[in-house]
């Protein structure tokens, strides 16, 4: 048995060596953790990210994420701790006796997860499963290791639940969408901003995926909120001049926004349901005039003048 100090030697060398090759991500990790606000999605659902990483590892979010039903979910869970998660920890043990192999992959894949996590734990909601991703190559080296070392027949069996599963994901991954449909939905919106229509997102995160597909036609003012039910009639978030962020923290930007007499209101994953959005509005002498849709977006035009709304549509000609 190799005595303890050999151990620690391969792991701090091991750690050192990994926190050479991770030190490029660090401005990065330092910028999201000081940027106001830009922790605000990952605030409630980290504990969630956690528990999905090894989904994420094995099968991928086109298998099955958050809008999946609780029995699908419940079969991706289940087929990754059989097909994937098992083999890994059994190829983690058959290592140990390779421990300088065994001490590099478990930090590669343990660390990614392991400093988020104790971030998130003690406050600072950082934690996604795509840091995670970084050791996702160790997770595949131990996953091979330890289909190696079963018996024939378990590998076998193991290995077509993965295959069928991974099939499965891909299929979806070919046939069904799965991010938000920004390149349908940026066209809409840009023409359908006339002249002294403000631009809202809600939430604020979302203005950098618009402005991605907006390219050179992005509108000169733009806001992005922040705000929850429990806001009331505020509208808290930050302003956007020629895609450039103004307001170094979120404000309540309600006087901005409800000086306007035409708003066009895009919601994604947003921090207020629709309902509430237009009854808010409402009170103000706002109504819906006509509205898109696009996956997981909806894109919704405010007016104050008189006059009916108009139904609204799937997609916008």
């Amino acid at each position: 048995r190799a005595p303890v100090s050999s151990w620690m030697a391969v792991l701090t060398a091991t750690t050192g060596a990994a926190s050479v090759a991770w030190a490029t991500w660090l401005p990065t990790f330092l910028s999201q953790l000081s940027t106001p606000g830009n922790l605000s999605r990952s605030a409630e659902n980290w504990p969630v990210q956690f528990l999905a990483t090894p989904i994420s590892f094995a099968l991928g979010r086109s298998f099955a994420w958050r809008e999946s039903p609780a029995w699908w979910l419940g079969v991706a869970a289940a087929g990754t701790l059989a097909a994937f998660v098992v083999p890994a920890a059994l190829g983690a043990v058959r290592l140990r006796r390779h421990r300088a192999a065994a001490v590099l992959l478990l930090g590669w894949l343990l660390l990614p997860v392991a400093v988020p996590l104790a971030f998130a734990a003690l406050g600072r909601p950082v934690y996604s499963h795509r840091y995670a991703a970084i050791g996702l190559p160790a997770f595949a080296v131990l996953v091979a290791a330890g289909y190696v070392n079963l018996r024939p027949t378990p590998r076998v069996a193991l290995g077509v639940l993965a295959a069928a599963l991974t099939a499965v994901s891909l299929y979806r991954y070919g046939t069904e969408p799965l991010k938000d449909d920004w390149r349908s939905a940026a066209p809409t919106i840009l023409r359908g901003l006339d002249p002294g229509r403000l631009l809202v997102f809600d939430t604020a995160i979302e203005v950098v995926s618009f402005q991605h597909y907006a390219g050179a036609g992005e509108p000169r003012e733009a806001v992005g909120l922040d705000s929850a039910p429990a806001d009331g009639p505020a509208l808290i978030g930050v302003r956007y001049r020629d895609g450039v962020r103004v307001d170094p923290v979120a404000r309540d930007l309600a006087p901005d926004v409800f000086a306007r007499d035409r708003i066009c209101l895009v919601l994604c994953v947003p921090g207020r349901p629709e309902a509430c959005h237009l009854a808010l509005f409402r009170e103000r002498g706002f109504e819906l005039r006509r509205a898109a849709e696009y996956h997981r977006i909806r894109v919704l035009f405010l007016d104050r003048e008189a006059g009916p709304p108009a139904p609204t549509p799937r997609g916008m000609p």
